[in-house]
């Protein structure tokens, strides 16, 4: 998956230590620093074992908060397949509340644009630093949830064996609820016939959902809705070919949450 900051003008972690501490704007408005923010989120990842393989920051014009921050597992469970991602934003403003998503696709961006599997987040007020860790704290025993139920999902793909009647429904269906579009079929076609990636040359499910997303990323802001519609596909399409290993795969996270 691909992630996104856009709109704003990337800075570094060691940056946000050297802004200026927000101005209330109102009797009830107690903005949180992003410094804050950010180090309540990275603490908590790392105190459950995470790893952080990759964190960006971007200020937008208003100084308002945009990041993401990619994990891994530190403990030798890593499956090598996806990553996680928690998205971050804080406004000082009064745009938007402090808020997070998580998920295997996550997107960012200053048009208030914040999708991602998994949401939180608290206002700017007088009870923010009273109440936002707990809700991270929930926040991250989704995503360790989330992590097995999406590891499970991915091994069945890759253990889905497909003809190329297979992937000619698959490619229809995908088509048939908007998950990609038709003109974007050929481009999917030829990325599965010649991927990219040596990983993805195994004619399987997993490989052709891969596919799929390469080509998604030619359009960022349809990429969340999009991969979960591509999801749904992909699940009906290997509980029905084998259904004694997948009785539970319809029942894993399939939401497009926003916050706002």
């Amino acid at each position: 998956m691909s992630y996104y900051i856009n709109g704003s003008t990337e800075i570094d972690y060691s940056h946000l230590a050297s802004l200026p501490q927000p101005q209330s704007l109102g009797n009830r408005h107690c903005p949180v620093h992003h410094k804050t923010f950010t180090d309540l989120v990275l603490n908590k990842t790392r105190s459950l074992n995470y790893t952080i393989e990759e964190a960006r920051f971007g200020l937008d014009d208003k100084q308002n908060l945009f990041g993401y921050i990619k994990i891994d597992k530190a403990d030798g469970s890593a499956n090598g397949v996806f990553k996680h991602v928690i998205g971050i934003r804080n406004s000082i403003c009064q745009k938007f509340r402090a808020g997070l998503v998580a998920g295997t696709s996550v997107m960012v961006c200053d048009n208030l644009a914040f999708f991602g599997e998994i949401a939180t987040g608290h206002k700017n007020t007088q009870h923010i630093m009273d109440n936002l860790p707990g809700r991270i704290d929930g926040m991250m025993s989704q995503i360790q949830n989330n992590w097995k139920a999406q590891a499970q999902r991915y091994d069945t793909y890759a253990d889905t064996e497909l003809s190329e009647s297979d992937a000619g429904k698959i490619l229809w269906d995908a088509i048939d609820i908007d998950a990609i579009s038709g003109s974007k079929s050929a481009k999917v076609i030829n990325e599965y016939n010649n991927p990219r990636h040596d990983a993805f040359a195994p004619r399987n499910a997993w490989s052709l959902f891969n596919a799929f997303t390469e080509i998604l990323k030619e359009s960022p802001t349809m990429l969340q809705q999009r991969t979960s519609r591509l999801h749904n596909v992909f699940d009906n399409f290997c509980e029905t070919k084998a259904p004694e290993r997948l009785d539970s795969l319809l029942s894993l996270p399939q939401t497009e949450l926003a916050l706002s």
